[in-house]
């Protein structure tokens, strides 16, 4: 079924707008730093000011909506102990 760029589509995971295919974060696909941050108690806010960022930026990377500067990545990796490949691409490491 083709959609004139513009309309919007939703489901549970997928939204199409403007020629765009996002996939929003569920529990399913939550990103490796939204998990350590839920599994600590620790707001985006209180993690942005510990990595030195804002916390629109902290949003954007737990939504997929940006990838974190392979600096900020590094840094983030260090200060939670997230695989950098996690970081990057936003998918947890299976376990070994």
């Amino acid at each position: 079924m083709t959609k004139p760029v513009g309309e919007n589509i939703s489901s549970d995971c997928i939204s199409y707008r403007f020629g765009l295919v996002m996939i929003r974060m569920t529990s399913a696909n939550e990103h490796p730093l939204a998990k350590y941050r839920r599994d600590r108690g620790i707001t985006q806010e209180a993690l942005a000011t510990e990595l030195g960022v804002w916390p629109l930026t902290v949003w954007r990377w737990e939504n997929g909506e940006r990838t974190p500067r392979i600096k900020d990545a590094r840094r983030i990796a260090e200060h939670t102990g997230i695989p950098l490949a996690s970081i990057l691409t936003g998918v947890a490491e299976a376990a070994q």
